[in-house]
């Protein structure tokens, strides 16, 4: 079993009453509680989902190696049962036995006398029936103070609480080839409040390090700017026009379509530093068509090939209106489909591959119209 496995979890989930006292008196003695800790937090943990073994351990707090010695007991002794397919592992929770059945095991019963003494072992027997006590000619002295760890409690503690209480604080996967991860490790709650930090607010943040190339330093002074405390908001487009506007880094950044939008085009002209008019088509394509960045630098390239290495905002536009149209999330996927376009327009009957809507006409502009167009 390796940390990268996927595992699921199955089977009991109803511990109560005399169950959850054998558990903790009987089986607890005949395992360890550490097992059975590790036996309680299975329980109650999300199920019928694959995940990997790495979050389970997250989870339990241990290693793997740990892990395993703690499965082997609580197989031993019928609480879990474990299955697997080409390491796909299925944990099914089972249901510990009542005190009767437990001590009428023939294996269980005779360990416990093995690891208590006799007097301890008569105690567990005499706990199968438990009766209510009455307390009313008693005084409650139990220590109600506050904890002491709460003693620095101050308001931004409270700010960061109440974003992790409310349950909108969501582990996110941002697709992005900037490292938002390590950027955000960085990042104070002060300069970022956490309310601040939203699935849509991160993404926005990758997404323009993506198209313009920002490194994490500068994205950290746009950021200082584009974030007012009071009132407390995150300004997406002055953002996007910090940015647009930034000299890119265009050193030690990938190759191919997973360059920046900004260092992809720059490249293909040769590294000439890109004009206001070059920056405001990849903003639209970005933030008009919702294209990603990969996705943008084939329509640039497809447009530079096919107009002369010019970039004619009514052709890309209208090649980006087809993109979006067709859901196209990756590069593979946009390159499939202008190679079918580009098949298509060579043939006899060119049908309208390119569609757009010209709004000022309210009229269906076609490949045709934008051939014309470019031979003026």
């Amino acid at each position: 079993m390796i940390g990268n496995d996927l595992y699921m979890i199955d089977g009991f989930d109803d511990l109560s009453g005399e169950y959850l006292r054998s558990l903790i008196l009987l089986y607890g003695e005949i395992t360890s509680p550490s097992d059975v800790d590790i036996y309680l937090k299975m329980l109650f943990l999300e199920r019928n989902t694959f995940k990997k073994i790495n979050d389970l351990l997250s989870v339990l707090n241990i290693s793997v190696n740990q892990f395993e010695k703690h499965l082997h007991i609580l197989e031993k002794v019928n609480l879990i049962s474990t299955y697997n397919k080409n390491n796909e592992y299925i944990f099914v929770i089972n249901s510990p036995l009542g005190f009767n059945d437990f001590f009428d095991h023939p294996i269980y019963g005779r360990l416990l006398v093995k690891r208590v003494s006799r007097n301890h072992f008569y105690y567990l027997k005499s706990q199968r029936d438990m009766v209510s006590f009455d307390l009313s000619e008693y005084e409650d002295i139990s220590d109600n103070s506050s904890f002491e760890e709460l003693s620095d409690w101050d308001s931004q503690k409270e700010t960061d609480y109440r974003v992790f209480a409310s349950g909108n604080k969501e582990i996110v996967r941002i697709e992005s080839y900037f490292d938002i991860d390590h950027f955000m490790k960085n990042i104070s709650a002060t300069l970022f409040p956490l309310e601040l930090r939203t699935n849509e607010n991160l993404n926005t943040i990758g997404k323009l390090a993506d198209a313009y190339s920002i490194s994490e330093s500068d994205m950290r002074r746009f950021l200082n700017k584009a974030i007012s405390i009071n009132p407390l908001k995150f300004d997406d487009q002055k953002l996007n026009s910090l940015c647009k506007n930034a000299k890119g880094n265009y050193e030690d950044i990938k190759d191919g379509y997973e360059m920046p939008c900004a260092a992809f085009l720059s490249k293909y002209q040769n590294g000439k530093e890109l004009v206001p008019s070059d920056l405001n088509i990849i903003d639209q394509l970005i933030n008009k068509y919702y294209l990603k960045p990969e996705v943008v630098n084939v329509a640039l390239e497809y447009s530079l090939k096919r107009c002369d290495n010019q970039l004619i905002p009514k052709f890309i536009y209208a090649v980006a209106a087809n993109l979006n149209r067709n859901n196209i999330e990756n590069a593979k996927q946009a390159l499939d489909l202008l190679n079918r376009i580009k098949k298509n327009d060579n043939k006899p009957k060119d049908k309208d591959v390119l569609p757009e809507y010209d709004s000022s006409k309210n009229i269906m502009v076609s490949n045709e119209d934008i051939e014309k167009y470019l031979k003026r």
